[in-house]
C-alpha cells in the first residue's frame, strides 16, 4: 500500500463563535478532488506556505442550489493570502451528497462555514479533511 504524506494546519477558523456541526464527527473529507487535482494541489501548496509565515488561509462553504447534479450540493472553496496581500480562491470540491443532504434538513437557515484540518497526499489520491461549523448556540 503507497504512503501517504500527511499535512497538518495551524488553526484556521474564522473569526465569530464557531462549534462543530452534530453530523458524524463534524469532519468531512471533501469529494470530487480528482476532479479538480491541479487546484487542489496549487491551493494546499500555497495553504501550507501561509500557514508557514503567518498569513490567512482557509476552507470557505458556497450552496450551489443550481447544480444540475445535486439540489442540496455545497461547494468547497479553498482561500489563501499572497505575501503581497492579495488573496487567492481555488474550487477544490464538494461536501460529498449524504453529509449535504443532513446539512440541508438540519441547518437549512444557518450560517455554516468550515476549517481545513489536514491533508493526505499520496501518488494516487489526495484526502482533504475540513470541519463543518455552525454559529454556537445552534439548536441540534
Amino acid at each position: 500500500m503507497a504512503q501517504l504524506e500527511k499535512f497538518v494546519f495551524s488553526p484556521n477558523r474564522p473569526d465569530g463563535n464557531w462549534i462543530n456541526w452534530r453530523i458524524r464527527s463534524g469532519w468531512f473529507e471533501v469529494a470530487g478532488v480528482e476532479h479538480r487535482l491541479e487546484d487542489v494541489l496549487n491551493f494546499l501548496r500555497s495553504a501550507a506556505e501561509a500557514n508557514d509565515k503567518g498569513l490567512s488561509f482557509g476552507v470557505a462553504l458556497e450552496a450551489e442550489p443550481d447544480n444540475p447534479h445535486h439540489t442540496n450540493a455545497i461547494k468547497v472553496l479553498g482561500f489563501t493570502e499572497c505575501d503581497n496581500g492579495q488573496r487567492s480562491s481555488y474550487h477544490i470540491g464538494y461536501i460529498p451528497r449524504e453529509t449535504a443532504n443532513q446539512v440541508a434538513e438540519l441547518y437549512s437557515d444557518t450560517p455554516l462555514a468550515a476549517e481545513l484540518r489536514q491533508a493526505k497526499i499520496g501518488d494516487f489520491k489526495i484526502i482533504v479533511s475540513v470541519a463543518g461549523l455552525i454559529p454556537k448556540g445552534t439548536p441540534k
